[in-house]
């Protein structure tokens, strides 16, 4: 058994990362890039769902990294949150600060390009073997 590779140690960085905001806007106001939205508890416990629904692939990714599909749907999920803080920023202008923006940017195109990098023949292999 080989340790983690650089990417799996991101993906665990940016989930744990996660974590304490989703039990945060779960209990606080909302700001950042939901500071468009009513502050209500439903609205913070819907926001707190959406950051779980992008912990669940970084997860996933994390412990069934070498399986193609698995990379395209961690890409896919973060290529939409691209698009949808692109919208947020350009028509709903929020409170959130840059920085953010452009690491939802750099995540989105480093997991596409991770899910378009080819597997090794011997990770397949031991993927197959380990179902």
């Amino acid at each position: 058994m080989t340790g983690l590779t650089a990417m799996q140690c991101w993906l665990a960085a940016l989930a744990l990362y996660e974590l304490p905001l989703i039990v945060m806007h779960a209990r606080t106001p909302l700001g950042g890039f939901a500071s468009n939205l009513s502050d209500a508890p439903s609205e913070r416990r819907l926001w707190a769902f959406m950051l779980l629904l992008l912990v669940l692939p970084r997860v996933t990714a994390v412990i069934a990294h070498r399986s193609r599909s698995v990379r395209v749907q961690c890409a896919a999920v973060h290529i939409a949150e691209a698009a949808y803080f692109t919208y947020e920023h350009t028509m709903m202008p929020t409170t959130a600060p840059m920085w953010i923006f452009v690491a939802v940017y750099i995540n989105a195109g480093i997991f596409a390009l991770w899910a378009a990098m080819p597997i090794r023949s011997e990770d397949r292999a031991r993927e197959r073997k380990s179902h």
